[in-house]
């Protein structure tokens, strides 16, 4: 399912799990593992390989024991093949 962001008034709360208990509602947003790092060694330079790959590991035990997927009032695919126009449009799953 496509998504028009106009719809949408964001707030981007990154790695904060803790917090999605006390917000009105919940977005998850979520790519494979890959790509979560190769876009974050994109940004941050090859140095920060390590760092990112152990990033990934203790993420998901956070949110595994958290919950936070499955609490999510909408899902966002961060990594979408469906066709959409990614500056005014997302992709949802279930």
């Amino acid at each position: 399912m496509r998504a028009t962001a106009a719809a949408l008034d964001p707030a981007v709360i990154p790695r904060m799990s803790g917090l999605a208990r006390a917000l009105r509602a919940i977005v998850w947003v979520t790519a494979p593992a890959h790509v979560r790092i190769a876009r974050g060694i994109e940004r941050d330079g090859e140095s920060y390989r390590s760092r990112w790959e152990a990033w990934c590991e203790e993420e998901e035990k956070v949110f595994s024991a958290d919950g936070t997927r499955e609490r999510a009032d909408l899902c966002i695919d961060g990594a979408p093949t469906l066709p959409h126009d990614p500056q005014r449009e997302f992709v949802v799953f279930g």
